[in-house]
Order: C-alpha cells, then sequence, then structure tokens
C-alpha cells in the first residue's frame, strides 16, 4: 500500500489521541482500581483492628421477654420501631421491632432516621443521605451532619456549618462556627464568636452580637457584656433591666439574680424573693431547686419551699414525679415534694412514659409509679422503653445466677 506523503501527519496526529486517549482510559480505569482497593483495604483495615464485645445487645418487652435477641454488637434506641440503628460484626444497618433487617448492615456511622432520612458513613468516612427504602444519595463532602429538622440538616465542611435540603442543595450557605437544628423556622447560629438567629430561609432574625441565645417562652435569653436580657420574638427588650444571671422562662415566672440575691419574676417584672442560696435550676412543672450550705430546696411558682429536709441531689421533675436523694438513697416524690417513693435505692432515673429504672440488688429493674417492680426484668445494663421495648446488654452468667 501506497501512503501518500500529504496524509502521514493525519495519521501521526490520530495514532498520537489514539494513545492519549488509551492512556487516559487506562489512567481511569487505574483510578478506578485504586479507589475500590482503597476502599477495601479501608474496609479490611478496620473490621482486621475492630474487637466484637463479648456481651451483645438485644430488646425486651414489658415482660422481659427478649423481643429482638440479643445478637448485636450495639444497637440504639427504638425511637422509629420500623428502623432501628442496629450495628453487626462492626457494621451498622437497621432492623424493625422484631429483629428483621431492613437496611443491611453496611455503614461505619449512621444516625436514626429524622423526617424520613438517616445520615450514614462508609468506612472511608464519606457522608451519605438515607432514604427509608434503604437507598443511599451520591456521596457529599461533609466532616458532620445533624438530623433534618424542617426539611433542612445542619452540616460541617471545612469552611464551617451551612444548612442543606435532601438534595444536598446548599439553602443557607453560612458558614456558621455552630448551627441548632430549626425549630419553629428558626435557628440560633454562632458566627466570628457571636451568636445570632436566622430564619429558614436565612435571613437575621438577632444580629450576630451575643455571647449566647436560649430559646425562651414568646422570645430569646441572650448574654451579652453587661449581663442577661429577655428579648421577645422580634429582638426588642420584653423586660427593660439586665440581669447577673438568668434562666429561660418555660412558664409564667423564671428566676433571675440582681444585686447578688435571687429572685423568682414573672413577664411583667415582679419579683419573689427567694432565700441565700448559691444557685438556682429550673426543675420543669413549674418547679426550681436552690442550693444552700445544708442542700436543695424546691420551691413552687410562688416561692414557696416545698420540702423540709433538704436533698441531697436531685433529677428534674418528669411526669410530674422528682427524682431525689437523701443519704446516698433514692427515692421519688410529687410536686408539692410529698414522697411517693421512700430513699431506699443505690441510683434511680427519670420517669418515661410511666416507668422508672432503679437498682436494686446490684441489677437494674423497672418501676411502675405505684412504686411495684417488675420482677421479670434483671439486668446489668438497661436503657429506657421506646415504642414498648428498651434495649439491653445480655449477660449469660447473669442468667445463669438467676435461674439457680
Amino acid at each position: 500500500m501506497i501512503i501518500q506523503k500529504q496524509s502521514i501527519p493525519f495519521i501521526i496526529h490520530n495514532t498520537s489521541f489514539i494513545i492519549i486517549l488509551l492512556g487516559v482510559l487506562t489512567i481511569q480505569s487505574c483510578q478506578q482500581d485504586t479507589n475500590t482497593n482503597y476502599a477495601q483495604d479501608s474496609l479490611d483495615q478496620y473490621l482486621e483492628d475492630y474487637e466484637s464485645p463479648k456481651f451483645k445487645w438485644g430488646m425486651l418487652d414489658m415482660s422481659g421477654k427478649h423481643q429482638i435477641q440479643p445478637i448485636y454488637d450495639d444497637l440504639m434506641d427504638a425511637l422509629n420501631p420500623y428502623f432501628i440503628p442496629a450495628m453487626q460484626n462492626g457494621k451498622w444497618g437497621f432492623i424493625d421491632k422484631d429483629g428483621k433487617t431492613k437496611i443491611a448492615h453496611q455503614f461505619k456511622l449512621v444516625q436514626q432516621f429524622q423526617e424520613g432520612i438517616a445520615w450514614v458513613t462508609d468506612f472511608e468516612n464519606h457522608w451519605y443521605s438515607l432514604d427509608i427504602n434503604g437507598v443511599k444519595s451520591d456521596s457529599i463532602s461533609i466532616l458532620n451532619a445533624q438530623p433534618f429538622s424542617e426539611g433542612l440538616s445542619g452540616v460541617r465542611t471545612v469552611e464551617g456549618w451551612k444548612f442543606v435540603n435532601s438534595k444536598h442543595e446548599v439553602i443557607i450557605p453560612g458558614p456558621f462556627e455552630s448551627v441548632s437544628a430549626f425549630a419553629n423556622n428558626l435557628s440560633i447560629c454562632k458566627q466570628r464568636g457571636r451568636y445570632g438567629v436566622i430564619d429558614i430561609e436565612g435571613k437575621t432574625i438577632l444580629p450576630f452580637q451575643y455571647r449566647s441565645i436560649k430559646n425562651t417562652r414568646n422570645g430569646y435569653l441572650v448574654k451579652n457584656e453587661n449581663g442577661y436580657q429577655y428579648l421577645d420574638s422580634q429582638g426588642q427588650p420584653s423586660l427593660q433591666s439586665i440581669f447577673e444571671k438568668a434562666l429561660p422562662f418555660k412558664g409564667d415566672k423564671t428566676a433571675i439574680k440582681e444585686n447578688g440575691n435571687w429572685f423568682l419574676i414573672d413577664d411583667r417584672g415582679k419579683r419573689v424573693g427567694l432565700p441565700d442560696c448559691k444557685t438556682v435550676v429550673y426543675l420543669n412543672e413549674e418547679r426550681w431547686k436552690f442550693k444552700t450550705d445544708k442542700g436543695w430546696f424546691i420551691i413552687d411558682e410562688n416561692g414557696q419551699i416545698q420540702n423540709d429536709d433538704p436533698f441531697e441531689s436531685t433529677y428534674k421533675y418528669n411526669e410530674g414525679i422528682l427524682p431525689f436523694a437523701i443519704d446516698k438513697l433514692w427515692g421519688y416524690a410529687d410536686l408539692n415534694c410529698n414522697v411517693i417513693i421512700k430513699p431506699q435505692y443505690p441510683l434511680a432515673w427519670s420517669y418515661h412514659k410511666g416507668y422508672s429504672r432503679i437498682i436494686k440488688d446490684r441489677l437494674m429493674q423497672v418501676m411502675d409509679r405505684e412504686g411495684n417492680i417488675n420482677e421479670n426484668i434483671k439486668h446489668i445494663e438497661l436503657r429506657d422503653f421506646h415504642n414498648g421495648i428498651a434495649r439491653f446488654q445480655y449477660f449469660p452468667f447473669l442468667e445463669k445466677h438467676l435461674n439457680n
């Protein structure tokens, strides 16, 4: 075959193009192989270093029956009974309340589903959003994420925090140093060392000029260089005074400190003086506790002390019941500090949906509001009930001991 001279450059040019194209395809193939190998190496290294706990986690019902067998390295609470985060052999997935696998165990980290979406990460620390059908999004370049709330999620990037929607579109770019989940279309954010409030469209509601901001009834409690101040929802002072210390309004009254003394105050500024005390803590249910050298005293909305004898320690009111301790033993009292269950337990927790957890004979058990203890539930590790089931850690030697 005779090749004309003028065709040689064309052949050389196209030959060069083909060589370059093959080179690019080879590089891409190598990169894909490298990425695949790196991902597998990351997983292999993780699993090689991972030590599965000897004592596994399961779920039990109120009768003490094992609703979900204790075969999992870890479990989260059954906030959604159809999608319970569960770890097995070092990998997280999701199961339902009967222990059936809903989304395969394949992730390094997972969050609870919220608004139908859960954030997850793979073993290379890539982040994805996951829907309830197990469909995983494309990866998003972030360092951390908050659960979705009111359609948006706070995500942390190398630049800072910003808000994205379910499609990973940046809705509020920020960047912020910290953010709170949206509630009532508002979020408390931090920028340049100061806090402010934005709405769900990113509009500034309170300027970024405060040392701290807390939500309070119908407005905010802010802290600046001069002290604490209450603002209404428009950012205007609802009380003219600035206080040394203050607690958020949760009801009709709250506690403030001025001129070295603590008071209860209503939204019109009317004060009720409290006894000399070191600190005041809100306990829910329009009750507060204040501490003296003798211990903790409980006061109602009128400033009246409810307990004659001081408490050594308390938790907060929940479902109208207060866990309290005297002489290192825990019991329970009502809103007026009448003792419902006398102090007798070395540890006790707040009531949750009608039941509390207590330590009795060195084991965790469940007790109702009348003090009746469920003798079918005795465990070393037990969590609160959600949707009728609770997490527990299974220790075989304990079951043998209880059956003897």
